[in-house]
């Protein structure tokens, strides 16, 4: 007969409390960390000194550095402003405490930022993490401001003059990074879900022909070497970009039994930081093991209660015999 080995011993609570401290230490080093990154992409910047000392001078709280948006300033007042607008402070009657406006992000519908003279295309102003703006947007093209307040700024019959850099910000939101948008007058056009990624995410290339004409023979090019030919035309799907996609893009196609070229596009796919990469794998799986470790306590501590609710007075049972 096999005798069962002993069973793993369970993690005591005091093990399971070394854990979890483990796992708050590494989730704050990576906030620390992460933190001059996120100032770094998304524009923001800290108070300049001669700022500082005004608002010292002024026994404002904020004398401190404090991480603000882009076009932070001080009127004329001493006042901290972005853009011409007040900001509110912990000195302000409307707010309790200083916060960080979040950052605006400009999407489009349909997502290509290249496309042809009299197509439509749709700008949408929302935040960064997807949630759509209240209140009123303010526009600009070119870094000239635009007679639309509304979220979704819309062009049709696009024309060249449309072409340039649009950003937007909401009431409570700092202003966004440019989007630029091209309109072209070509035959051809490589279009391309973003030019400019993070290593991961999806991308996807369309070789598009003006005015939906019929495109066949299609060739797609990196580094003007072939990558993929179709008689009929296809896209090009990248499920999870990596940095060997970097290069030089372009197609050619036979648009009504006329061979074209498109311009070339580059693509620009950055590398996630090595050591935000490293603290993010050990947060997952520090989580993982104070999970399983919780579960082997509770499981334990079941188990006991069991055990003990089977014969809970011993010494009642030995008085009855």
């Amino acid at each position: 007969m096999v005798t069962p080995g002993p069973e793993a011993p369970a993690m005591e609570p005091h093990c399971l409390l070394c854990w979890t401290l483990l796992l708050l230490f590494v989730n704050s080093v990576t906030a620390v960390l992460t933190l001059p990154l996120s100032l770094l992409l998304h524009g923001q910047r800290w108070f300049s000194p001669d700022d500082q000392k005004t608002l010292a001078a002024k026994g404002s709280d904020m004398a401190s550095p404090h991480v603000l948006d882009r076009g932070l300033s001080l009127s004329e007042e001493g006042e901290p402003q972005r853009n011409g607008a007040k900001v509110l402070s912990p000195d302000s009657p409307q707010s309790d405490h200083f916060k960080v406006l979040p950052k605006s992000k400009v999407s489009l519908s349909p997502p290509w930022s290249r496309i042809f003279r009299e197509e439509n295309v749709t700008l949408t102003c929302q935040l960064e993490n997807g949630t759509p703006l209240a209140g009123i947007t303010a526009w600009k093209h070119n870094d000239r401001d635009m007679n639309e307040t509304s979220p979704n700024l819309k062009i049709t019959y696009a024309q060249e003059l449309d072409s340039g850099d649009y950003k937007c910000e909401g009431e409570n939101s700092q202003l966004s990074d440019p989007v630029h948008l091209n309109i072209s007058s070509d035959y051809l056009l490589l279009q391309a879900t973003a030019e400019n990624l993070q290593e991961g995410q999806p991308l996807l290339l369309q070789c598009h022909s003006w005015k939906n004409q019929k495109v066949d023979k299609v060739t797609y090019y990196k580094n003007n070497v072939s990558l993929e030919y179709w008689y009929d035309n296809h896209n090009i799907s990248m499920e999870k970009a990596t940095i060997d996609d970097n290069g030089k893009y372009h197609c050619e196609g036979r648009v009504e039994m006329v061979e074209r070229t498109s311009e070339a596009v580059f693509i620009n796919v950055s590398k996630i930081p090595a050591l935000l990469l490293l603290l993010m794998a050990m947060d997952s799986a520090l989580f993982i093991l104070t999970q399983q470790q919780l579960t082997q306590v509770l499981q334990s501590t079941k188990k006991g209660r069991k055990a003990t609710g089977s014969n809970p007075n011993p010494q009642r049972d030995r008085a009855k015999t």
